[in-house]
């Protein structure tokens, strides 16, 4: 078994081009269809263990081996906070664009790296944006599911911003249609760091859930 399973491992490594034979529509339908499953941190494993990844989100693979700061993200490097973030979607949270946000939240920290006190990546949220707009793009998806998941992207940093907002720039995040998918974008990044720290999210939220009861009186 080990020897045909070998056999069918390479075959597929060597026929991996052939993938890009295939639309993007239907690329991007099947993709998606992988990061709705729960096992979608497996399935992603797999698209770049059998090189068809690069031949779909290259960008993605540049993420092996890019360190993190040991004293926030002892779960190993960016690729390996990526997949721990998506499998740590609850199931009655998980969303196309949910999905394909969390995957893409950090694409840019291997081009925004800089090592001095400890490792950094500056404006990666921005720039994981931009990048995220251009492959989801190339991937054929409808412009109103590219600003939403972009958008969760670019501002998944703010949560310690919003903190220290005046009660006005809050009150225009909280009124945000996206702005509880942000927070599910959060919650999967701290639950896909090790150890998890949850403390900003719960902080936030419990802003925005007074600000709801607020709105009801």
């Amino acid at each position: 078994k080990m020897i045909i399973f070998s056999r069918i491992w390479v075959g597929i490594q060597e026929l991996s081009h052939l993938v890009k034979t295939v639309s993007m529509e239907r690329i991007h339908q099947e993709m998606t269809k992988m990061l709705l499953h729960p096992h979608r941190a497996h399935s992603v494993r797999e698209l770049i263990d059998f090189g068809l990844m690069k031949h779909i989100i290259p960008e993605l693979l540049e993420s092996e081996d890019v360190d993190q700061p040991l004293q926030f993200h002892r779960e190993g490097d960016v690729m390996n906070h990526l997949l721990k973030s998506i499998h740590e979607i609850p199931t009655d949270w998980v969303t196309e664009e949910l999905a394909w946000g969390v995957l893409l939240h950090d694409i840019a920290k291997p081009r925004t790296i800089s090592q001095g006190d400890r490792i950094r990546y500056n404006d990666h949220a921005q720039i994981s944006a931009q990048m995220a707009d251009k492959i989801l793009k190339r991937l054929k998806f409808p412009k109103t599911k590219i600003t939403h998941i972009t958008w969760m992207i670019h501002h998944h940093m703010s949560l310690g911003p919003i903190l220290k907002m005046r009660r006005a720039h809050q009150v225009d995040f909280f009124l945000n249609p996206w702005f509880e998918d942000l927070m599910k974008l959060s919650y999967c990044d701290s639950m896909g760091t090790v150890p998890p720290g949850l403390k900003l999210y719960e902080e936030v939220m419990r802003l925005y859930q007074e600000f709801k009861s607020e709105k009801l009186l």
